[in-house]
């Protein structure tokens, strides 16, 4: 008999911290996302006045300026977009640069990955299960989350729970 208090015991004491992290989680979550809300309007105002001073710099014709307590630079990062990949990959055929070509994949293979991933299909040399872990915590909208029955209970005969 001891064992069995115990065990419930040392039961309790799991579920407690278990809820003291789910609780504490939920604050967190919470508070970033109000932190974040607070801070758009501010990332908007960062981005206008950060045009604005790229529209001085443009209307000066500078590039840097140094002011009481900050040097500004006007930076250009240029990116070479491929817009139309049939057209690169044939002037690179042509170049003889294969080495920049790779067959890979695509989103049609996505429907036969799951498949495989929950054993309807075998998988395939060369794939693995990835498993990974994650929580899902919302929060109940009502007092109490358990369902409230106003009715008379009523029995039903024959029915058993597992068959």
């Amino acid at each position: 008999m001891a064992t069995k208090k115990l065990a419930k015991k040392n039961q309790a004491e799991v579920v407690v911290p278990l809820k003291d992290l789910v609780y504490a989680f939920i604050e967190a979550r919470d508070t970033v996302n109000a932190l974040q809300e607070q801070a758009k309007p501010y990332k908007e105002a960062k981005e206008m006045l950060q045009a604005e001073i790229v529209k001085v710099f443009k209307g000066r014709g500078e590039y840097s300026t140094r002011l009481d307590g900050a040097t500004v630079s006007l930076s250009v990062r240029k990116t070479a977009v491929v817009v139309d990949e049939a057209r690169v990959i044939a002037q690179l055929k042509e170049a003889g640069l294969d080495q920049y070509i790779s067959e890979f994949l695509n989103e049609l293979f996505d429907g036969p990955k799951k498949d495989m991933a929950a054993g309807k299909q075998p998988l395939l040399d060369g794939m693995v299960i990835k498993e990974t872990e994650f929580i899902s915590v919302r929060e109940n909208d009502k007092d109490d989350a358990r369902k409230v029955v106003t009715q008379d209970f009523k029995k039903v005969e024959g029915g058993h729970y597992g068959k």
